[in-house]
C-alpha cells in the first residue's frame, strides 16, 4: 500500500488547515506578546488650545512655522497613535482567537487608523526630505523648525506603519473569512524598524519617555517641551512597531501550520 505524501497531497494540506481551524495550534504557537504602545497623555497647565484632530494641518508659512502649528501637528500624530493602538488590540484579539479556537466565530478586524496627516504649506514649502533621522544642533535651544522636521519624520513613519498594519490585517481577515489556504504571504514591512533616530550635536537632554508630556503654556512651546514631545512620540512609534511585529510573527507561525 502506498503512503500518502504530506508534501504533495492537497488532501494533506486540507487536513493541516482543518487542524489549525479546529484550534489545535494552541500550545504549538506561542501567544502574541501583550501590547506595549499607548498614546501620549498631553496636559496643558494653562491655555489648552482644545485642538480637534482632523488628519490635516495647514502651515501658513513653511519658513516660519509657529509653536501653535507644531502643537496642532503633535495632536494630529498622537491621534493616529491612539487609533493604531485600538487597531493593534483588535488584531491581537483576532490572532489569539485564530490561535486558540480556529477561524470559526471570529469577527474580521475593522481598522480605525487613517494614515499620515496631510500637510499643506500655504507659502514657502520647506520640501523636507524624510530620511528617518534628524540632527538637533543644540538640545538646550531646539528650534521650532527642528521640531517641525522631527514631526514630519514621525508622521511619515506613522503612515508607513499604518500601511504595514493594513497589509497584515488584510491577510488576517482572509484567514477568518475564507480560511488559511486562501491567504498570501504578508507583504514586506515598509516602516523603519528603528523608527526615527534623533541626534543632538550638543546638550543631549537625555529624556526618559514616560507616555506623558506636560506643556506649561499651550500658546507657546519651549525647547525642552519640543524635545520631550518628540521623544514621547518617537518612543510610541517604536513600541507600535514592536507590537505590530509581535502580531505578525504569531500570525505567520499559524499560517505556516495551515498552508
Amino acid at each position: 500500500m502506498s503512503r500518502l505524501s504530506v508534501q504533495d497531497s492537497g488532501i494533506a494540506q486540507e487536513v493541516r488547515a482543518a487542524v489549525v481551524d479546529a484550534g489545535i495550534a494552541k500550545g504549538v504557537v506561542s501567544a502574541a506578546a501583550a501590547l506595549t504602545s499607548a498614546a501620549v497623555v498631553l496636559t496643558y497647565t494653562t491655555d489648552d488650545p482644545a485642538i480637534v484632530p482632523n488628519q490635516a494641518i495647514v502651515i501658513a508659512d513653511g519658513s516660519s512655522v509657529t509653536a501653535y502649528e507644531n502643537l496642532e501637528f503633535v495632536e494630529e500624530v498622537n491621534d493616529q497613535v491612539d487609533a493604531l493602538v485600538v487597531d493593534l488590540i483588535a488584531m491581537r484579539v483576532a490572532v489569539e482567537a485564530l490561535r486558540t479556537n480556529g477561524r470559526f466565530d471570529v469577527d474580521p478586524v475593522v481598522l480605525t487608523a487613517l494614515g499620515e496627516t496631510a500637510i499643506t504649506y500655504t507659502t514657502n514649502d520647506p520640501s523636507i526630505t524624510e530620511n528617518q533621522s534628524i540632527t538637533i544642533a543644540d538640545g538646550d535651544l531646539t528650534t521650532v523648525a527642528e521640531m517641525h522636521e522631527a514631526l514630519v519624520e514621525i508622521n511619515t513613519e506613522m503612515g508607513l506603519l499604518i500601511d504595514d498594519v493594513n497589509n497584515l490585517t488584510k491577510e488576517i481577515n482572509v484567514a477568518i473569512t475564507e480560511g488559511f489556504n486562501n491567504t498570501s504571504a504578508v507583504p514586506t514591512r515598509t516602516s523603519n524598524v528603528a523608527g526615527v533616530a534623533i541626534v543632538w550635536t550638543t546638550d543631549d537632554p537625555s529624556i526618559t519617555a514616560g507616555q506623558t508630556s506636560t506643556i506649561a503654556d499651550g500658546d507657546t512651546l519651549t525647547a525642552a517641551e519640543n524635545n520631550d514631545l518628540f521623544i514621547e512620540l518617537e518612543d510610541q512609534l517604536d513600541k507600535l512597531g514592536d507590537d505590530y511585529l509581535a502580531m505578525r510573527v504569531t500570525f505567520e507561525a499559524i499560517q505556516d501550520l495551515a498552508i
